[in-house]
């Protein structure tokens, strides 16, 4: 499908998918640019499930492994209407610190230099991932855009230089800063519960619609949108409504005394919020809407008990 609608660009992660890349590519007669994703054990300081660059991490191939790549590279180059660029790399998510991609480029731009010298593989393109942070909480101290992309540039061209590389293309993928504060998702309280040690304020909403606090206990920041200049009087947890212990979107968090059918805004929702629901616990998803001006437009509309039975069907299927 990628290669009949002419995307532009296929990231490869495998053997197997290279090979699968030239078989389609072959049948299909399509050009495609390809980029070969590699592991360049470069970890970012970050949660163990969004690290993507440990050693035996899921993604890419090993750098180590240079006899392997240069076979997959050579493979893709052997299609003429394969283009192969260059490399893909991905250190992880909400990075707070610049020199994890500067311990990137080092070490993607010295694998490359090897590479062109041990298998004459020129290398035109660079793509370093993103992992770029957003602000959620005030523990966070998100890197300013400016800063990090001069860190990626300044360090880019010394290794360049360095190594006398044909690189004339460098890549990144600045997805969740982009849009992760642009969003905050708004739930209705429903009811209130004190046990022994907390006080639970319940929401209509949870894990469906919000999976990472569970996930990876991701952190948020909340306010009562109905009662901003009230005192923050009272430490509460906000759970949701999927039966699972672990339906908690925030941890002991300070609000004013919440009462029933109050409206608690999540702020920092707009990169893994609704791209990230689920039907979990046959739940329907939220409605999107887009506020700008002092205007409200839906752009996804509120999943109903009909939207969701209507897969639903009774058809004999023949064995």
């Amino acid at each position: 499908m990628a290669l009949s609608y002419g995307v532009g660009t296929i990231v490869v992660d495998n053997a197997m998918e290279c090979e699968l890349l030239v078989q389609v590519a072959k049948q299909s007669g399509h050009s495609v640019k390809a980029l070969l994703r590699v592991n360049p054990g470069v970890e970012a300081h970050t949660h163990k499930y969004i690290v993507t660059a440990h050693l035996d991490s899921k993604f890419g191939t090993s750098i180590t492994h240079k006899e392997e790549i240069a076979h997959m590279v050579q493979t893709l180059s052997a299609i003429p209407n394969i283009h192969f660029e260059g490399f893909h790399s991905h250190i992880g998510s909400q990075i707070f610190d610049a020199n994890a991609y500067v311990a990137e480029i080092q070490t993607l731009m010295k694998f490359v230099y090897e590479l062109q010298e041990e298998y004459q593989i020129q290398t035109k393109a660079l793509n370093l991932g993103g992992g770029f942070a957003a602000y959620y909480t005030a523990e966070d101290k998100p890197i300013p855009l400016s800063e990090v992309c001069s860190t990626i540039l300044d360090t880019c061209s010394m290794e360049k230089e360095r190594y006398q590389l044909p690189l004339c293309k460098v890549m990144i993928e600045p997805g969740r800063s982009i849009v992760a504060e642009a969003g905050s998702t708004l739930y209705r309280v429903g009811f209130t519960k004190q046990t022994a040690n907390k006080k639970y304020v319940f929401v209509d909403g949870g894990m469906s619609d919000n999976i990472r606090p569970a996930l990876y206990q991701a952190a948020y920041a909340c306010d009562l949108a109905n009662r901003m200049n009230e005192e923050k009087c009272e430490k509460v947890t906000i759970a949701g409504k999927c039966c699972e212990s672990g339906d908690i979107l925030i941890e002991d968090v300070m609000l004013p005394h919440a009462q029933r059918n109050d409206l608690l805004i999540l702020y920092t929702t707009g990169a893994y919020g609704y791209s990230m629901a689920s039907n979990y616990n046959r739940l329907g998803r939220p409605a999107v809407v887009f506020v700008k001006n002092g205007k409200a437009r839906i752009v996804v509309k509120r999943e109903s008990y009909e939207d969701m039975c209507m897969m639903e069907c009774d058809e004999l299927v023949h064995i």
